[in-house]
């Protein structure tokens, strides 16, 4: 408990910057890892996990990014790179109020977010985000030409990134072993089209040469590619 309860702390210290733009955060907090939303006065947002995978091995992913409205007790977070949307309840109207899940990613296990606005301030770091998702990301085109995927795992070129294909038409994408989406996968020509059963959205991917590309999972800001390494090591 004791080593659970440190890597909280260093996970909400790897958050920490000076910004005065910030009007609520919220952060979960699960064993090795924690969600954090952080809102701003722009109407952004950024969703960021940071994985301990050691006291020593800290990490940061923004997972989304968009804008957020508020409609009663609800906060829909709009991504702008992929077009899903997660969507909170408050506890009460109020903004000093936790969280819960009306839908949103696997990661987040059914936890409430709770508000810590109160302790830390965080940086605006959605105008670099903002960047990317002007730039970076291309609308996949739909080829005709039919494509077959194997299955196996799929890391990325650039590490910490992994598509699990499964047989039964099943699929896992996971950063650094944490699963951020999860559900079923249906190939259109050279598309793979993975819908995600937790957010209930059906993100893309483009397949070339038993290569994934071209993705529009949270987390995916580099047009990093998804080799299949089963087939590295035949």
């Amino acid at each position: 408990m004791k080593k659970y309860i440190l890597i909280f702390v260093l996970i909400l210290l790897q958050f920490n910057s000076l910004n005065s733009q910030t009007i609520a955060s919220y952060m979960l907090f699960i064993k090795s890892y924690g969600v954090h939303i952080n809102l701003f006065d722009t109407n952004k947002y950024i969703l960021s996990i940071t994985i301990a995978l050691s006291l020593d091995d800290i990490s940061e992913y923004d997972l989304s990014y968009g804008t957020f409205t508020e409609e009663g007790n609800k906060l829909i977070l709009k991504d702008k790179i992929n077009g899903s949307e997660i969507k909170l309840i408050k506890e009460n109207i109020t903004v000093s109020n936790d969280l819960l899940t009306d839908k949103g990613l696997v990661c987040f296990n059914n936890e409430s977010f709770i508000y810590t606005n109160s302790l830390f301030t965080f940086s605006d770091n959605y105008k670099k985000l903002d960047s990317i998702a002007n730039l970076n990301y291309k609308e996949i085109i739909q080829n005709s030409e039919s494509c077959n995927i194997n299955e196996g795992k799929y890391s990325s070129d650039k590490g910490n990134f992994e598509i699990k294909i499964n047989s039964n038409k099943k699929y896992e994408y996971k950063i650094d072993n944490i699963i951020i989406s999860k559900g079923n996968y249906v190939i259109n020509g050279s598309i793979i089209n993975f819908y995600d059963e937790y957010l209930r959205y059906t993100f893309k991917a483009e397949i070339n040469k038993d290569t994934i590309t071209n993705s529009n999972l949270p987390g995916y800001f580099d047009n990093i590619k998804f080799h299949n390494m089963s087939n590295k090591y035949k």
